[in-house]
């Protein structure tokens, strides 16, 4: 017995909504991932203890509020390990639902594809973006103060997404000075912590804004429009 075109059209539309949660709930868990690695660096910023905790060694006797200050520092280094690996493993899994959508709208010869394609090829430049570069082209080292830091890492070109170490270095950390060096240098160290976030964000909201329309055309929810127009 032959498949009715309607029953294929709804099978379609099925496997449609259900990349269209998936990408949903990814985007939101990046989108989150994305602000709470500018959240920490501020936390650090703005709060000398946490960051005095975390490039020194903590003594045995502790008072209360510097107890508190190493629960919050350890907490922040939790979080920041885990956003590093959610901000890599989210981006490349909404890439390959991204890369699912696609497949089926050739397949079922739906329009809005040219707008998915895009916010695929926007999500595969983002995942370059995103990948912690300074943590595999450069050498990790320790200083006397038993703080991790990257060799020679203002020759490097970073990923958006930032480690613990490199935080937490003294001089190139969440806790440069502004006072000593020049203003070039305090520039690309806002940029490295809060401009390039800022700018995967707004990728990421693309690469949604972009993948929204074109499976809401391809479901009928509203009228295609040429996006080359």
């Amino acid at each position: 017995m032959a498949t009715s075109p309607i029953a294929t059209a709804a099978d379609y539309a099925d496997a449609m909504l259900a990349a269209r949660r998936a990408r949903k709930w990814l985007f939101l868990l990046l989108l989150l991932t994305l602000l709470a690695q500018i959240a920490i660096f501020l936390g650090l910023r703005l709060k000398p203890e946490l960051f005095t905790t975390a490039v020194n060694s903590p003594s045995l006797a502790t008072t209360e509020p510097t107890q508190h200050s190493l629960n919050v520092t350890k907490s922040l280094e939790y979080v920041s390990a885990l956003t590093s690996f959610m901000g890599i493993a989210l981006v490349l899994v909404l890439a390959m639902v991204l890369l699912l959508i696609v497949k089926i709208m050739l397949v079922g010869r739906l329009i809005g594809v040219s707008r998915v394609t895009s916010a695929y090829i926007w999500c595969l430049v983002l995942a370059v973006l995103l990948f912690p570069w300074q943590s595999l082209l450069s050498s990790p080292i320790h200083s006397s103060a038993g703080t991790a830091g990257y060799q020679n890492y203002n020759i490097l070109i970073p990923g958006v997404l930032t480690t613990w170490g490199e935080l937490t270095d003294q001089t190139y950390g969440a806790r440069f000075n502004t006072t000593e060096r020049s203003r070039e240098f305090a520039a690309l160290r806002w940029a490295r912590f809060i401009g390039f976030p800022c700018i995967a964000i707004i990728i990421l909201l693309y690469v949604q804004s972009q993948s929204s329309r074109g499976l809401r055309m391809a479901l009928g929810e509203v009228e295609y429009d040429n996006p080359a127009a």
